[in-house]
């Protein structure tokens, strides 16, 4: 038998007053991260990721590629109030030169940096390299190295880490 429409909204109110002392336990539970921070791409047929960290003072960094018309950039910005504000942090740019396929990393300790990892391309190289950009986390002055290069070899995605945790 169906209940009459006021009477099924009588009872949900019922139901919604029964589960209320629940509520905050589920409400706790959902901030039990931290807030969530969503980040999207906005060209969909990039197939590159999006690559975030979070300093220890609770700044978030995310590193993109950028498809420019004659080169491909990296762009790193930062937010420090969660998430709900993006500034221009730092980032790699030259002309016919494809910086890509970001992976970033915040090491903290002694020297406190922003580390980039990703595939470089020069406008004349017939390879790929994997280089590493390192900043302190002050403001974005960069020194890269070239850490895998061949010259027969494409490298193509790079993913890094620190042990920061157990030495400073």
């Amino acid at each position: 038998m169906l209940l009459p429409a006021a009477l099924r909204v009588w009872v949900l109110g019922v139901l919604l007053v029964l589960i209320a002392p629940a509520l905050p336990a589920i409400a706790a539970y959902d901030e039990a991260g931290g807030d969530d921070v969503q980040i999207a791409r906005l060209n969909t047929t990039d197939y590159s990721m999006p690559n975030i960290d979070i300093a220890e003072n609770g700044d978030i960094y995310v590193a993109v590629s950028v498809d420019n018309t004659d080169r491909i950039s990296i762009n790193v910005y930062r937010s420090t109030d969660g998430g709900d504000h993006w500034s221009y942090w730092g980032g790699l740019d030259s002309t016919g030169v494809d910086y890509s396929l970001p992976s970033l990393h915040i090491a903290e300790g002694t020297q406190n940096r922003l580390y980039l990892a990703f595939k470089y391309q020069g406008p004349s190289e017939t390879h790929s390299e994997i280089r590493i950009a390192y900043s302190p986390l002050s403001s974005a002055i960069w020194t890269v190295r070239t850490v895998l290069s061949s010259p027969t070899d494409w490298f193509y995605r790079v993913s890094i880490t620190s042990d920061e945790m157990n030495f400073a």
